[in-house]
């Protein structure tokens, strides 16, 4: 081989070598690159004008967790009948198989009716609820008879997680959607007065991670990235009434909870 080709393939071996500890790519790069694999969530509850949406997750999420699920977007659309109305929930979600399975927050889709998923492209499809893990994460599946390959996304692990570390998200905040959230991890675990007050077991402390991002309504499911646009987390919420991080689940340990429980087919 030639000296020049020599020195051609130790460029790209440091480059190698250092695209492990720091991103190649720009934050525009890393969006478009990651937007095809975000949906919108999109679901009705059915409430009315003196009683809260009839959604039992929304409901418990209320009265336990005392957080702001970031999730519904306040449209209220008049039905039929005089004192019924639909309230649109607004949510995100990510891509995790070729076939479909998409990861999103339990109290966008658990009690919800008439659920589907809209992608960048402008395409629509029904979704099902699947299961959801008993805390705030759930699986839902398209729906659809045609041969269609979608593009997941690579989950990533936490162990080298560090406070202070740049990461990014796709939501849709305030219906705004597909807005990119930039910011910093501020915890790389939680307290034990938070998992308490979320009403999570003991267990979750190591599973949910503090954002220095703003988690406006419709941003519950955005997939959080490392700047090398791979998903670390899943937002769920913040502390309502109070300018609080943002909460995030690790996506690694959700993956494997639903690929054990035979959900999720393995990689």
């Amino acid at each position: 081989m030639s000296p020049k080709k020599w020195g051609l393939c130790l460029v790209i071996l440091i480059l190698t070598a250092c695209g492990n500890t720091a991103s190649q790519f720009s934050l525009p790069d890393l969006v478009k690159h990651v937007t095809p694999s975000v949906v919108i969530i999109i679901g009705d509850l059915i409430t009315d004008t003196e009683g809260p949406p009839s959604n039992p997750s929304s409901e418990k999420k209320s009265d336990i967790f005392s957080i702001k699920p970031s999730t519904i977007h306040p449209i209220l659309r008049k039905e039929s009948a005089d004192t019924e109305y639909t309230k649109r929930i607004v949510a995100a979600g990510s891509v995790q198989t070729k076939d479909g399975f998409i990861l999103t927050v339990s109290h966008a889709v658990v009690g919800v009716l008439n659920l589907r998923a809209l992608f960048y492209d402008g395409t629509t499809f029904p979704l099902e609820l699947v299961a959801n893990d008993g805390m705030d994460a759930a699986i839902v599946k398209i729906k659809t008879d045609k041969k269609i390959s979608f593009r997941p996304l690579v989950v990533t692990s936490a162990a080298t997680l560090q406070n202070g570390q740049n990461v990014f998200g796709i939501g849709h905040p305030f219906a705004f959607y597909f807005s990119t959230i930039h910011g910093v991890v501020s915890r790389t675990f939680t307290t034990e007065n938070t998992t308490k007050n979320f009403g999570f077991p003991e267990n979750a402390r190591d599973k949910i991670i503090h954002l220095d991002m703003l988690f406006n309504p419709g941003v519950s499911g955005a997939p959080i990235f490392n700047m090398n646009g791979e998903m670390l987390a899943m937002a769920f919420g913040m502390i309502a009434n109070a300018n609080s991080p943002g909460f995030a689940f690790l996506a690694e340990p959700i993956i494997q909870y639903f690929r054990s429980k035979g959900v999720l087919p393995m990689p």
